[in-house]
């Protein structure tokens, strides 16, 4: 059997509100992908020759809000070129599906409150709330009071998490 691939395809998001959860690859793509706006949740796998993210030519980063959480040992994030600003935070270990990951501004402002379905030892995020040179603090666990869609907390109050990591984004 003749099996080849094309590495010139392009997966564009521009909106809408998109979740995966996925056994293997997440967000997968042959060719570039390119997201301009909506919301994407990705679920990932679990298992390390897999990634949430997974493409072969770039990821180009505009608009929208986008959650990945999976393995970390294949871990893709956006290109160097995007313009929208992102992060990757590692685990040393598993985290547990359920446990949540919050991130928020240096005033305390929720960014984002999110509810992985599956294990996961990577956090990819990228969001127009974002700022060039502002600080966030990214927190485990905890909960949020917000509404709940498929994972993602919205309009509530964040409490009780571990703080993780400050973070300082350098990009715009």
């Amino acid at each position: 059997m003749d099996m080849s691939t094309s590495s010139a395809g392009l997966l564009q998001i521009s909106g809408g509100t998109i979740t995966v959860n996925a056994s293997g690859d997440g967000l997968d793509s042959n060719g570039s992908i390119a997201m301009t706006g909506g919301t994407v949740m990705v679920n990932g796998p679990t298992i390390s020759n897999n990634g949430a993210l997974d493409y072969d030519g770039s990821f180009d980063i505009s608009g929208g809000l986008i959650i990945a959480v999976g393995s970390s040992g294949m871990v893709q994030t956006s290109s160097d070129q995007s313009a929208q600003a992102s992060s990757l935070m590692t685990y040393p270990t598993t985290q547990a599906a359920g446990l949540m990951v919050h991130l928020e501004d240096h005033n305390g402002k929720n960014i984002i409150s999110f509810l992985p379905a599956n294990e996961y030892q990577s956090v990819f995020i990228s969001s127009p709330e974002l700022k060039k040179d502002s600080s966030y603090t990214l927190y485990s666990g905890g909960s949020s009071t917000g509404s709940n869609e498929v994972g993602l907390y919205k309009n509530g109050e964040y409490k009780g998490g571990t703080k993780i990591v400050n973070l300082k984004w350098l990009l715009g």
